[in-house]
């Protein structure tokens, strides 16, 4: 699927930057239309900025993994591993650019 939208999204200062901050990236299913009910079908993240520190820039890929989001995995590693053990966790890539 090809969705040709733009989100505008305010980052925050150089000051205020940690290297723990990421971009959240949800896939949901609308189960209701009258009562905006919905079903997180698969999440990703990506970081923030980069290894210099920097708000990143480019053209990027991250996987979604199926289910809501798992706070328990603070690491891009431990998500690698979990659709390496069983590729029916993964979803899908997803492409942007910043």
């Amino acid at each position: 699927m090809k969705f040709e939208e733009n989100l505008n999204i305010l980052a925050p200062s150089v000051d205020e930057l940690h290297p723990t901050m990421v971009y959240t990236f949800e896939l949901f299913l609308k189960k209701n239309v009258q009562t905006d009910a919905h079903r997180v079908i698969a999440y990703g993240t990506f970081p923030v900025c980069n290894s210099a520190f920097d708000i990143a820039e480019g053209k990027f890929k991250v996987p979604l993994i199926r289910g809501e989001i798992d706070l328990s995995m603070d690491k891009f590693a431990d998500i690698d591993r979990l659709y390496r053990r069983n590729i029916d966790e993964w979803l899908c890539n997803l492409y942007f650019s910043i």
